[in-house]
């Protein structure tokens, strides 16, 4: 299918195309390629169609919780 007004982001290996315009319509689908087998493959549709659209990849860190203050008690006796 040719389309064009679509954007790529790359993630895990993959090429994700989303959204874009086939000369007719705007799409809502999301296409994934796969650089080791050369194909593209249908990976999800989004809720509403989309083209001149902009992409990107957050990447969400997970920290450990921050350590809860430690109360030290000292105790001297006379």
């Amino acid at each position: 299918m040719s389309m064009s007004t679509h954007d790529l982001v790359a993630m895990d290996g993959w090429l994700y195309a989303v959204g874009g315009n086939d000369g007719s319509s705007s799409l809502n689908s999301i296409e994934k390629y796969n650089p080791r087998t050369n194909k593209w493959v249908a990976a999800s549709c989004m809720f509403t169609r989309r083209s001149s659209v902009g992409v990107a990849v957050l990447e969400l860190l997970n920290f450990p919780p921050p350590s809860s203050p430690t109360l030290s008690v000292s105790s001297t006796s006379l």
